[in-house]
């Protein structure tokens, strides 16, 4: 099922369950993250000291996901999040954390944000922002989706005071309250009418709300860079000019010769001014959207 992370150093991806030990705290916690094949493995041992110094702040256990939890594969790996919480009934709130985010020095414990009543918190998207609008410019359906269209181009039926779509990156959940909804969803002949990815955000906000148990968890947990970065003029140049370099033909040459990515150097560098910069109010940044992760950046 997955790995249990004892100790600071190098992850042991070796499954130990009797690790999961208790905590020393009012209410048991999990901070869990998933590392489902090579790609992600990789990404964990350049992550793992600073998301598991978090974990240890918040006194949660570390857990990491490195088999599916549905053997059988009925839904993608993303929707087989929705399974999490019946997955660790012994919790009593488990933190979801994606892998391709910087967590700040001065971030709280995340934990203590939610409510007692609430059975998943997250951060809700920007749909109708300025940042959202430049993001999305030149992606017409997500442009014109409303909070109610999302939902109901997915196969939900359409309620009232819907509270909107949500980002996966970052989400807590309260085992007790939420696992049943979550995973009888999973099991269901639910398509979501094959639009979007078909994964695990619309689900999560559409039962989560419409059972009055989601909580809007601060933003500040979940800044994603890509609507920080894409309504600074700079930042779309940028984008623009590495994407114009990358396509050359002489810049794979030098990169087959060298056997050095230059681009993405120049690129985390500039990233990790912009934080430092731009976003050092933020918690936590989640580089969504595929930007280069595999940089230090101290907020």
């Amino acid at each position: 099922m997955a790995a249990n992370v004892p100790s600071a150093g190098t992850p042991d991806l070796q499954t130990d369950a009797g690790l999961r030990s208790s905590i020393p705290h009012t209410e048991s916690r999990a901070l869990l993250v998933t590392a489902i094949g090579e790609k992600y493995r990789r990404l964990l041992r350049y992550k793992y000291k600073e998301i598991h110094a978090y974990a240890q702040k918040c006194n949660a256990r570390l857990i990491v996901q490195d088999k599916p939890l549905d053997p059988t594969n009925r839904r993608s790996l993303f929707s087989q999040r929705l399974l999490i919480p019946t997955s660790y009934p012994e919790y009593d709130i488990i933190a979801l954390f994606d892998m391709d985010i910087h967590i700040s020095r001065s971030t709280p414990d995340i934990f203590e944000t939610m409510d007692c009543a609430s059975g998943l918190a997250a951060v809700l998207d920007q749909r109708g922002s300025e940042s959202f609008r430049r993001t999305w410019r030149d992606f017409p359906r997500i442009l014109s989706e409303t909070s109610e269209s999302y939902f109901s181009s997915r196969g939900f039926p359409v309620v009232q005071d819907i509270q909107g779509s949500v980002n996966g990156g970052i989400l807590l959940f309260r085992p007790h309250v939420i696992g049943s909804l979550f995973s009888d969803y999973y099991w269901s002949d639910h398509t979501q009418n094959s639009v979007g990815d078909g994964n695990e955000e619309a689900p999560l906000a559409y039962i989560s709300q419409t059972n009055d148990i989601f909580q809007a968890l601060d933003d500040r947990y979940n800044r994603q860079f890509i609507y920080s970065w894409n309504v600074d003029y700079y930042g779309n140049m940028f984008d623009r000019i590495c994407n114009t370099i990358c396509s050359s033909v002489s810049y794979s040459g030098v990169m087959k010769l060298t056997g050095i990515d230059i681009m993405r150097c120049v690129k985390s560098m500039m990233y990790s001014k912009f934080i430092r910069s731009n976003m050092s109010d933020a918690y936590i940044v989640h580089m969504s959207g595929g930007y280069e992760t595999r940089f230090r950046v101290r907020f």
